[in-house]
């Protein structure tokens, strides 16, 4: 597997994971996508940052976890890029808890989400957030995470 990933850290909070777990979650995303080559950019933000870059370019007026924007290379072009994924690090550690999971493994979610984004994946209908969710589930059971909300939607 050849994955290139520029790690940035643009954010204040100490409560961040390791560029060793973010890799690995990464390594756990694109294997079960089937996917063994890819180049992409994780960024981890504070709000400011995330919700310009919502505004922007969804025309959102707020924050949000996590953004994705896959590359729109010509298709002739043969490169692994994929795009890039920002986060946001408070949104995230709210959202751990609130729905009481574990912080590691709630980022590990957020992150695989953000990937799965850039593959392609999507739900914005019910049968693709079912699909999308069931990988995600997947990528955590294959890391020895465990996620009540995926556990819950998946009983």
């Amino acid at each position: 597997m050849t994955i290139s990933a520029d790690i940035q850290v643009a954010s204040s909070s100490t409560d961040i994971p390791s560029e060793s777990d973010i890799e690995e979650w990464i390594r756990e995303t694109l294997s079960e996508s089937g996917r063994d080559r890819a180049e992409l950019t994780i960024r981890i933000v504070d709000e400011t940052e995330i919700a310009d870059l919502n505004s922007r370019y969804r025309r959102r007026n707020s924050t949000t976890d996590v953004l994705a924007f896959p590359h729109n290379l010509p298709p002739e072009l043969e490169t692994d890029l994929i795009g890039d994924v920002v986060v946001c690090a408070s949104i995230i550690n709210q959202q751990a808890a609130h729905y009481r999971a574990d912080p590691r493994a709630h980022w590990a979610r957020i992150i695989a989400h953000g990937i799965l984004h850039l593959l392609g994946y999507d739900h914005a209908q019910p049968e693709t957030a079912l699909e999308m969710e069931a990988v995600e589930g997947a990528i955590l059971n294959r890391l020895g995470l465990y996620h009540p909300d995926l556990h819950e939607r998946a009983s």
